[in-house]
């Protein structure tokens, strides 16, 4: 199958120093979109349709992450073997970019530093960049023995992760995403995209649940085990996944400093008068590190990385938030304040110093829903026939 995208958010892509630009042999070279990323983003919403799955039968929580591996390894290869599928696309076609000024200049004039700078105070004035119109192609490597079912769920998948996913840095912001221009896919998935390209939002609803079933038909038998708990890790499943859509009139770019604005304490507190998440001390739920000179969320027990549970991805006029809860955070988090004020929070269980860890990322969607909303963007859930 093939699909074409053009951008819709500036992406930061780069080589291995993040820059989009750089001269070699006295010729300015700009850095490539990479399939890499895009087999990673698909690699990613795969992982999180079998977990889903998995989760809904009643795995274990390590049979989930070792059945995940398997999956993952079998489908879309490992340092052991190679995906039986590849994606492709005709370089010549790609067109980058550097749209860095432009951008800067609007994140200047709204005082996002978070976006300008994400590498460590560099500014990034060579770093944004757009791709013009390319296709990308899904297709079986040469040789490869695929079924019809493996067929149909990566390709479910792949469409899954350019609807809701975004590449590069601040990916999870909204940054880095993709409109679909047209398709040469004549498929399954070809009443998906049409809604999409028309703008439905029950085009990813019925996306979204025709592909965790298609997921259950490739996991093990169901163990018929009732689960209370949270998945090990981001699962698309019922309870513990979540789409809000939005539609919106002018530029794309908009949404996104919005979206950062409800991500910082002083954004929060500045359209809301208070800051929900700094009350109970639960800031760290939009990803960790979150600290700076000592002072934040200090993590002194598990792992020390995890990634916001939000994920934006912002098309030409209307937007996607997908919310994952999962049990996947540190065991033990301390907040260091001004003047020496400590406070630490245990997460066992499923709780956070007793409060259960659902209910803490729910508090901090609805608290980033209310942000948007006092920023004229309007975000309503979208209801999964799961």
């Amino acid at each position: 199958m093939k699909v074409y995208l053009s951008s819709s958010t500036p992406l930061i892509l780069g080589g291995y120093d993040c820059k989009l630009k750089r001269e070699i042999n006295g010729s300015t070279v700009i850095e490539p979109l990479r399939m890499q990323s895009i087999k990673g983003l698909l690699r990613w919403w795969f992982r999180a349709y079998v977990a889903g799955a998995l989760y809904r039968v009643g795995f274990s929580s390590n049979d989930i992450e070792r059945k995940v591996r398997e999956l993952s390894r079998k489908l879309l290869g490992s340092t052991e073997g190679a995906s039986p599928f590849v994606i492709n696309t005709d370089w010549d076609d790609v067109k980058t970019y550097d749209t860095s000024s432009l951008i800067i200049k609007k994140l200047r004039n709204h005082s996002v530093s978070r976006l300008i700078c994400l590498r460590g105070g560099t500014d990034l004035t060579e770093y944004y960049g757009y791709v013009d119109e390319y296709f990308i192609e899904l297709k079986e490597r040469i040789g490869a023995s695929v079924t019809p079912l493996e067929r149909k769920i990566i390709s479910m998948t792949f469409i899954t992760s350019l609807l809701l996913g975004c590449l590069g840095r601040a990916s999870r912001k909204g940054l880095g995403c993709f409109d679909i221009i047209t398709h040469k896919a004549k498929t399954v998935l070809e009443p998906y995209l049409w809604s999409y390209i028309h703008g439905l939002p029950k085009s990813i609803s019925n996306l979204v649940a025709d592909t965790s079933k298609e997921f259950l038909r490739i996991t093990p038998s169901y163990r018929g085990v009732q689960r209370n708990d949270l998945p090990p890790m981001p699962a698309i499943a019922p309870n513990v996944f979540d789409i809000y859509y939005c539609e919106f009139d002018g530029d794309p770019l908009d949404l996104v400093l919005a979206f950062d604005k409800a991500l910082t304490r002083g954004g929060r507190t500045s359209f809301l008068k208070k800051d929900p998440l700094r009350e109970k001390y639960l800031g760290w739920i939009l990803g960790l590190p979150r600290s700076q000179r000592g002072k934040g969320y200090i993590v002194k027990g598990g792992i020390a990385r995890r990634p916001s549970p939000f994920i934006l991805s912002v098309h030409n006029s209307f937007a996607f938030l997908s919310v994952f809860y999962s049990s996947d955070w540190p065991s033990e988090i301390e907040w260091r304040g001004m003047g020496g004020a400590t406070m630490r929070l245990s997460i066992r269980y499923g709780k956070v110093n007793e409060i259960p860890l659902k209910d803490v990322i729910g508090l901090a969607c609805k608290t980033i829903i209310e942000v948007l909303e006092k920023q004229g963007f309007q975000f309503k859930r979208v209801s999964i026939t799961w």
